[in-house]
């Protein structure tokens, strides 16, 4: 376990030079933090630990009717969503059971579902939907959702993305 050394103000509310003459350390209590903030010389150090378990699915792929514009809905365009599915992957690491793990082809097809079979006006809507979807299955504790609208004609170079994390 590391120590948390938390820098102390002078009276001219600048942080001073010397650190080890003009702070406090403080002892952790409970339980491991994870992750552990080492502040020493001014300087932020994470010590992560074993990190979260996280399930990846990139590229996927789709045609979906999303867009604001009612022409964007009836002509469609491609659509590129991209995962990262926090999850504890211990026991199915230790038991090589499907049934431990979160079974990515169950992610993979809620993904599918949303993006190819519903409409949204906005890609914000979009990801929020599939960030939800994915919550619901068991085993997923955090979700990263990246939707990204791809280009509707070859010379247009410029795709739009949007990214948001839950919970």
């Amino acid at each position: 376990m590391g120590w948390l050394r938390v820098p102390r103000w002078d009276n001219s509310g600048i942080r001073s030079p010397l650190p080890l003459r003009n702070s406090r350390v403080l002892k952790p209590r409970g339980p491991r933090l994870k992750p552990s903030i080492l502040l020493l010389m001014g300087e932020a150090r994470v010590d992560l630990g074993r990190g979260p378990d996280r399930l990846l699915l990139h590229g996927m792929r789709f045609f979906g009717r999303h867009g604001h514009h009612e022409a964007e809905r009836q002509l469609g365009s491609h659509f590129v969503v991209d995962l990262e599915v926090t999850t504890d992957t211990t026991a199915a690491a230790a038991s090589d059971d499907l049934g431990d793990a979160l079974n990515y082809s169950k992610v993979y097809e809620a993904v599918r579902r949303l993006t190819e079979e519903t409409e949204c006006r906005l890609l914000e809507t979009l990801a929020s939907r599939i960030a939800e979807a994915v919550l619901s299955l068991p085993g997923a504790e955090q979700v990263l959702v990246r939707v990204t609208k791809e280009p509707r004609l070859p010379a247009q170079t410029v795709g739009f993305a949007v990214e948001i994390t839950r919970p």
